[in-house]
């Protein structure tokens, strides 16, 4: 839980650009990006504290999602920026890659959790289900199909 909060934390301050790390060094795609990124590292945040368990998966693969505009974005704006020398830039990319890798880890945990151990426990009793019985009696021996054919005469 707390890795997943950092890791919004930490997207969060690099989208809003806090600290002036990479002053005009974004493209509109790379804003675009950042701005999707910035959001669902925000709904990260909230959803990981104040989310209900069965919503926890979900916003997780949100955040993956984003996270992989983001780098498609950041890859695109590669050839705008490759001849500025920005290490800070190119540690976040690197940085960006574990930190999927962690969120992705704890979207498998969260399936691991709400998929049930025993497929035959329903969810809300602990009642073995039944199969259906079948609503028409059975015939031990039914009649051919040509004996059930109807016989029309016109006269």
């Amino acid at each position: 839980m707390y890795r997943e909060v950092t890791i919004g934390v930490i997207n969060v301050l690099m989208g809003l650009d806090v600290f002036q790390l990479l002053p005009k060094l974004y493209t509109g795609e790379e804003k675009f990006g950042r701005a999707i990124l910035t959001t669902s590292s925000a709904l990260l945040v909230a959803g990981v504290l104040f989310a209900q368990k069965k919503h926890r998966a979900n916003i997780l693969i949100i955040w993956l999602f984003s996270s992989l505009v983001y780098i498609g974005t950041y890859i695109y704006g590669i050839d705008k920026w490759f001849y500025k020398s920005c290490v800070i830039l190119y540690i976040y990319g690197i940085l960006l890659v574990c930190m999927e890798a962690v969120i992705y880890k704890a979207y498998l945990k969260e399936l691991e959790q709400s998929i049930p151990k025993d497929p035959n426990v329903c969810e809300s009793k602990s009642v073995v289900e039944k199969p259906p019985m079948p609503t028409a009696p059975m015939e031990s021996n039914p009649p051919s199909y040509e004996a059930m054919a109807p016989q029309i005469h016109v006269y």
